[in-house]
């Protein structure tokens, strides 16, 4: 059984000019507080544009169109989507204003866009009644067989009943 003889490791950072060493500690420590500053900056940065971008004046809703109305009056889905004009384009949801134009009886589908710089597109497809369904009431009934509306003298609709 051969023994190996292990070799004693010498330092070679201790060996190096104590200028070298202060060197790189100092080079570390600069690159460590250049990327912190960095950091700082850019949250700050950030933090202005988001500020600029909801507080503009020329990022205000000044045009809302509403497309795909038929039955229900253009004014009754605005205010249903809850987007005011004046208001920063960025201010509101687009899925919490979909949702709330979608519940109106007769909106089957709703899409909310936004056209930048000042303007918001509302794009709506309604449901077609097909029938009056008698059951505990009157009810309206679409192409799909779906009862979606209690009937109200209001609806002005001429369909055939089904009892």
């Amino acid at each position: 059984m051969a023994v190996r003889k292990i070799k004693k490791r010498k330092n070679r950072k201790a060996k190096e000019p104590l200028t070298w060493r202060v060197k790189g500690v100092v080079l570390r420590t600069a690159r460590t507080l250049g990327i912190i500053l960095m950091g700082v900056v850019l949250f700050y940065l950030g933090t202005v544009v988001y500020e600029e971008f909801h507080t503009a004046p020329y990022l205000e809703v000044k045009a809302i169109t509403v497309e795909g109305t038929e039955r229900v009056y253009d004014q009754e889905i605005i205010e249903l989507s809850g987007i005011v004009m004046g208001s920063n384009i960025f201010s509101f949801d687009l899925d919490e204003a979909r949702v709330r134009v979608m519940s109106h009886p007769f909106v089957k589908e709703a899409e909310v866009k936004r056209r930048l710089p000042d303007a918001v597109k509302l794009v709506v497809s309604e449901r077609e009644p097909e029938a009056f369904v008698m059951v505990d009431g009157l009810y309206v009934m679409d192409t799909t067989g779906e009862l979606f509306k209690a009937y109200s003298p209001e609806d002005a609709l001429d369909l055939p009943v089904i009892t």
